[in-house]
């Protein structure tokens, strides 16, 4: 089993952006916020890339790879 990141608080939702090559996660932060976290297949560097944080809890989430 390969291990590409340590999630810190709580995962929700993955999907993945197959044309980019991207990895999207939700994680649930125990204060009741939200992350959208990204990880760059290409680059390969370890290391997600927080997008956006919500104050609410979400739950679902889809990538349009055509759409950027």
């Amino acid at each position: 089993m390969l291990q590409v990141v340590a999630v810190n608080g709580t995962g929700r939702d993955l999907t993945a952006d197959w044309i980019g090559r991207d990895l999207y996660w939700l994680v649930q932060k125990p204060t009741g916020y939200s992350d959208i976290m990204k990880y760059d297949l290409n680059k390969n560097s370890g290391k997600p890339i927080l997008v956006l944080t919500r104050v609410t809890v979400l739950w679902k989430m889809a990538v349009n790879p055509y759409k950027r």
